[in-house]
């Protein structure tokens, strides 16, 4: 079987390891998980140890990736490392899959990223955030065109919402009239002369990725709940 590298990607506070959760509970299985921030909370975080964190996740992927082992990685798409691994799995013959998650209210991920901080987590600077935010819908863009699979999902509501798909660099499902970071998430991205329905869409991504043909969602303030994929917006 193809080995394959996935990210989890969006802006700080967007709801990615929500997302992954709601992937592994539907049965979705695709390497070694890692996320900088998981790490740091192991070695008792800080600034100092976010950076050690990231050091150690890029080491990581690139041991995985050398011995053609799948990997999962979490990732704000802020740096340009995550860009260079990517040049080096699909050297190696990785199937590059990209799972996208943001939402166009700011406020709405510094208030969920306020949240962590009160569980312990580290807090991110409103300028950063802002920062992070542009700078990771300029470089989902360029990476979809290279992915094989890449999904974007909203979570400005109760679920996380499919609104567009791109295979092998084409738009093949979009559906973003409440989601505005879309258009500039997939700036460049040609479209298919026939775009997939929602049912479509949805069934393409439990088939590309083994998923369960139900999902669960978590959110941050409940239990998981069984769900499908948000169909009604």
């Amino acid at each position: 079987m193809r080995a394959s590298y996935t990210l989890f990607a969006g802006p700080n506070g967007a709801g990615k390891s929500t997302a992954y959760d709601r992937f592994c509970a539907a049965g979705y299985e695709s390497g070694e998980y890692l996320n900088p921030d998981d790490v740091a909370r192991s070695l008792g975080g800080g600034a100092a140890i976010e950076l050690r964190a990231g050091r150690i996740v890029v080491e990581r992927v690139r041991r995985l990736i050398s011995t053609g082992q799948s990997v999962v990685r979490e990732t704000t798409l802020s740096g340009r490392e995550i860009q260079r691994s990517v040049e080096v799995a699909k050297r190696a013959g990785f199937r590059l899959v990209v799972v996208f998650v943001a939402m166009s209210e700011l406020r709405t991920m510094h208030w969920r990223v306020g949240i962590r901080v009160a569980t312990g987590g580290h807090d991110i600077p409103q300028h950063v955030l802002e920062r992070r935010f542009h700078r990771s819908l300029v470089n989902v863009a360029q990476l979809a065109r290279v992915a094989d699979m890449a999904y974007f999902l909203d979570n400005a509501g109760s679920l996380h919402r499919l609104v567009a798909t791109a295979n092998r660099g084409e738009i093949t499902f979009l559906e973003a009239h409440d989601a505005d970071w879309v258009k500039l998430a997939t700036s460049g991205l040609p479209a298919a002369s026939i775009l997939k329905s929602r049912e479509e869409a949805l069934a393409e991504l439990r088939e590309q990725e083994g998923l369960a043909s139900d999902l669960q969602v978590r959110e941050h303030s409940s239990a998981y709940l069984a769900a499908g994929l948000d169909s009604t917006r």
